[in-house]
């Protein structure tokens, strides 16, 4: 399914600081509906929803999420998706205010800490367990370690069987060899990638 030439998006390495933040990330769930005009004021939260086409996360190993819609009228949104937000079902609440608006419906994955690389222990498990949410068909053991599987748990149990999916930005930040930012492999968010999502202006 081709991308609506009014949309444009991208995944963009860039140094800490070099785009002003929009939210305070904080690895939950809350959202932050960004109204034409509005001025971004840092909220904690971990996706923004605007109509204005101009929304973006940072990401170093979390997964980013993007929708837009194939009625022009509609919002675009950005979802930082660590594994807290996850389990706190950050994707889930975005669809949740944007199911109602036209569609259909895409959705943009892009570059993460994959299952090649995702290395957990025995409180990740348990983490998940508490928030009632099982995460067993997505755990292997390998040489005595145990690796979570983020993509097949988001696409299996996250994202709603009725959108349009875009995944061919998926790669693992870790073991990538274009050395795309990842905490697992640096210890730091410095740089980072932006994940972004715009709607060009109608002329």
């Amino acid at each position: 399914m081709p991308i609506p030439s009014y949309i444009t998006y991208g995944f963009t390495v860039e140094k800490k600081g070099a785009s002003p933040k929009l939210i305070n990330q904080v690895h939950g769930n809350n959202v932050l509906s960004l109204t034409e005009g509005a001025t971004p004021s840092a909220t904690d939260a971990d996706a923004v929803i605007t109509p204005q086409g101009n929304a973006y996360v940072f990401t170093a190993d979390c997964l980013p999420v993007l929708f837009f819609s194939e009625d022009r009228e509609s919002p675009v949104a950005a979802v930082h998706a660590g594994w807290k937000g996850l389990k706190a079902r950050v994707i889930q609440t975005v669809w949740d205010e944007l199911q109602d608006l036209p569609g259909p419906w895409h959705v943009v994955l892009g570059p993460c800490l994959l299952k090649c690389c995702f290395e957990v222990k025995a409180d990740f498990i348990q983490a998940f367990t508490q928030s009632d949410i099982d995460v067993s068909d997505f755990i292997e053991n390998r040489e005595g370690k145990t690796f979570f599987d983020p993509l097949s748990f988001v696409l299996q149990m996250q994202l709603p069987e009725e959108v349009i999916l875009h995944r061919k930005e998926v790669t693992c930040t870790k073991c990538n060899p274009k050395n795309l930012p990842s905490f697992r492999r640096t210890g730091g968010t410095d740089p980072h990638i932006k994940a972004w999502i715009k709607k060009l202006v109608q002329k």
